[in-house]
């Protein structure tokens, strides 16, 4: 909210993203060659593409909770969601 005062909303929500982008990048970072794999450019735009949901939604509810309750969603469907084989070349494509 701080931030969206001093360089508006629009501004504060496109700092957000990067800003979550770069935390997510340390799975690329940590992990060279594993996990995403060739598929790292479109790892970065669908981090940014997800900070742009969060910080949208936070603006729309003016309250950080339906931003959380969806990232904690979308995170806790993962052993829910069964396994399928386009998971295979997205994983072992070399960097």
């Amino acid at each position: 909210m701080y931030l969206g005062r001093r360089v508006g909303m629009g501004r504060a929500i496109v700092i957000q993203s990067i800003v979550y982008t770069v935390f997510y990048l340390s799975a690329v970072v940590m992990q060279p060659g594993a996990y995403p794999g060739a598929y790292s450019v479109l790892f970065v735009l669908d981090m940014f593409a997800t900070g742009i949901f969060y910080g949208g939604l936070y603006y729309l509810k003016r309250n950080p909770y339906p931003a959380i309750c969806a990232h904690l969603a979308l995170y806790l469907m993962i052993p829910f969601v069964p396994a399928s084989g386009g998971w295979f070349p997205y994983v072992v494509v070399p960097m």
